[in-house]
């Protein structure tokens, strides 16, 4: 990855702000050690422009430690004002 790719799809499903929660937890249940991930992105090019690049690797299992953690309320009056 490099930090300005969008992730488009995580395994042929689709990723957006509404299906992020399914798409990671059907990736981390049914994924195992091993298997081929394909991460497709839009990567900004030099003139500009995105382009579609997908990317593949071997999962593996890491420990995670959270830092910081970012939950989204919807239609909350908070949430609108952090704009």
């Amino acid at each position: 990855f490099l930090p300005t790719d969008e992730i488009v799809s995580v395994n042929g499903d689709e990723l957006t702000m509404e299906t992020v929660d399914k798409v990671l937890n059907k990736f981390e249940k049914n994924a195992q050690e091993g298997d081929e991930v394909k991460v497709v992105v839009l990567r900004k090019q030099a003139d500009g422009l995105q382009k579609e690049v997908t990317l593949t690797a071997k999962a593996f299992k890491e420990k995670r430690t959270y830092k910081n953690v970012w939950e989204i309320f919807y239609n909350k009056p908070d949430a609108v004002a952090i704009r």
